[in-house]
């Protein structure tokens, strides 16, 4: 069995005692573990966590949380996203055990008990029965679980500002078989009295949470010698020292792993979902608001809307959820850079989501619905028509030497060839779910990297989630899409109007959202034409992707890329004045406030 143990700075200690205490038990090296530490942690301590682990695993591996991340439960949750995404690519290991710095095994066959017992249930999961006073019934966190976690139990890979347990607990606890072999007593007092392990768990346990101060390993400790338990560890501290790697995975008897069957929940016949995605900010609240009455006046067929934000919804959560079925997710940044943070959320919209929509329409919170629209709009055939081969969601692109944008280098490091289309064309823009998980495995198989991990990595800002999107569809599931290339076709007018919320709601720009919403002419202007992109995708840095004007322009592409990238630190109110001089293509003002 693979067992899955984070830890972060301050846990180094407490990790490296559990390790060694395993080695005591005699747990025989016949299981696998995968390490799981905060990149803050010191090398020298990662050494010695590594060694302490190659005593008593057989194979391994260690894996590096490269996002700062702090606090409970965002941190916690943070690392089992991390952990569980990881191992979601790969096959070889049907389930996992969750294990914690403060689980302590009480038991030298702890591991195989819990093995032979979460196979003989046949169960996805399995932990212990939590439910106490003011908290309602949910496995514990420490547990086994079946890979990949999403199939059954999405919103603990989703948890922001809830546990993840406990924000997972409607999908796990059906699909739990609740076990006596794990005694969970959350942040339990000292342990002072050998009695205490008879009287504080039950007489079958073999694993026991937690307990951070070591008082619980130095009383069975004592108690091991006190009982003169003779086990000894020499096959692995002795004369004897086998050479086990902890990165190249080694031929050993699989068995176990590919036994299980585990139980699935049954959707029966359905009909097809289309939910609506929004990433936005609390400076972009008022855009929301606009957006959001524009969908209450225009839009229809949809099943909900998402809305992702790194704080609350203030207000607008009762303004407007009598009316449409939004659902709200506070998610913590993935990156100190809110950039590339909102493409992170945007390209895992199929797990933020609930499992459920077929078809995910990305609209960003400065963007209004201008007309009446359904999902079939973003369709090359009504839906329910009989052809379904033809009811392919349409992606417009134009080819490169047709338009002049800073995406095709920074695209093609990200795909390993050439691109030759630009993708970013258009908002909304309807994607199929199935997309994400899609190229998010192309990723970690082009650059040994999670998809998050990689946006997070380039300088510069220099990342485009519909190009990757866009450009891997087109190269890889081609039949996917209805492909429109913009400079072959009429396109049709656009179902929406794009605005720069770091412009600012000037009163040009309350005039013609009063005129869209209040049902006039909002045809789209030169900024937003059907042939060059209409999404700053809430953010400053797609402003300098328009190619509109260019030859007249005094700044370059490349400038503007470079001025966003100086900028990028600074506060809300100084990022506006700097867009500021971008839009009015001021450069002597730009270079003097470098200086």
């Amino acid at each position: 069995m693979l067992v899955c143990l984070p830890y972060c700075m301050r846990d180094y200690e407490i990790t490296l005692k559990l390790l060694e205490w395993m080695k005591e038990l005699g747990q025989k090296p016949r299981h696998d573990l995968w390490l799981l530490h905060d990149a803050r942690v010191p090398k020298e301590d990662v050494a010695a966590i590594l060694s302490a682990a190659r005593a008593v695993f057989l194979e391994g591996k260690d894996i590096t949380a490269k996002a700062e991340v702090d606090g409970w439960p965002e941190g916690a949750n943070y690392m089992f996203r991390t952990m569980t995404a990881n191992l979601s690519y790969n096959s070889k290991y049907k389930y996992f055990l969750w294990m914690e710095p403060d689980a302590i095994p009480l038991k030298p066959d702890w591991l195989d008990t819990l093995e032979k017992e979460y196979l003989k249930a046949k169960k996805p999961f399995m932990g212990d029965r939590v439910e106490v006073e003011n908290i309602p019934l949910h496995m514990s966190g420490v547990g086994i679980y079946q890979n990949p976690v999403y199939n059954l139990a999405g919103e603990a890979y989703r948890a922001s500002d809830v546990a993840w347990d406990m924000a997972a607990k409607d999908q796990i606890v059906p699909n739990a078989h609740f076990t006596n072999l794990i005694e969970h007593a959350w942040r339990h007092k000292t342990f002072t009295d050998r009695h205490e392990l008879t009287t504080q768990m039950r007489p079958e346990a073999v694993l026991f949470h937690s307990s951070k101060d070591g008082s619980l390993i130095r009383l069975l400790r004592d108690e091991k010698q006190r009982a003169n338990q003779q086990e000894r560890i020499s096959t692995i501290h002795g004369n004897i020292h086998e050479t086990r790697s902890f990165d190249t995975a080694q031929d050993k008897d699989e068995t176990l792993q590919e036994s299980v069957s585990l139980a699935a929940s049954g959707t029966g016949q359905r009909g097809i979902f289309y939910d609506i995605f929004i990433r936005t900010y609390p400076t972009d609240y008022a855009w929301l608001d606009f957006c959001l009455v524009s969908i209450a006046k225009y839009v229809t067929g949809f099943r909900k809307i998402w809305i992702v934000s790194p704080e609350e919804p203030g207000l607008l959560r009762t303004t407007h959820e009598k009316h449409l079925n939004i659902k709200w997710k506070k998610m913590n940044e993935e990156s100190p850079d809110g950039y590339l943070s909102q493409q992170i959320h945007k390209l895992y919209a199929d797990v933020i989501t609930d499992y459920e929509p077929d078809y995910i329409l990305h609209i960003d919170s400065d963007t209004l619905f201008t007309r009446p629209v359904t999902p079939q709009h973003f369709f090359t055939q009504p839906l329910g028509s009989l052809d379904v081969s033809k009811q392919k969601p349409i992606w417009y692109y134009t080819p490169y030497e047709h338009t002049e944008t800073p995406w095709k280098p920074i695209t093609e490091k990200f795909m390993g060839m050439e691109v030759k289309n630009e993708f970013m064309r258009r908002l909304p823009m309807m994607v199929p779910r199935t997309l994400y998980d899609e190229l998010r495995k192309f990723c970690f198989g082009t650059h040994n990297l999670l998809l998050g991990d990689y946006v997070r990595k380039q300088p510069y800002r220099e990342f485009s989630e519909f190009n990757a999107l866009g450009a891997y569809a087109f190269q890889f599931n081609h039949s996917l899409f209805h492909w429109v290339d913009t400079t072959q076709a009429q396109l049709p007018e656009p179902f929406a109007r794009q605005f720069y919320s770091w412009g600012g709601l000037t009163e040009q720009v309350k005039a013609e959202i009063q005129t869209i919403l209040g049902g006039g002419d909002a045809k789209c202007t030169e900024k937003t034409s059907s042939t060059e992109i209409e999404g700053s995708r809430g953010s400053e840095a797609a402003a300098t992707v328009q190619s509109d004007g260019a030859a007249n322009n005094n700044l370059t592409i490349g400038e503007h890329v470079r001025a966003i990238a100086d900028y990028a630190g600074i506060n809300n109110s100084k990022r506006q004045y700097v867009m500021k001089l971008l839009r009015d293509k001021n450069l002597h003002q730009l270079r003097r406030r470098r200086k």
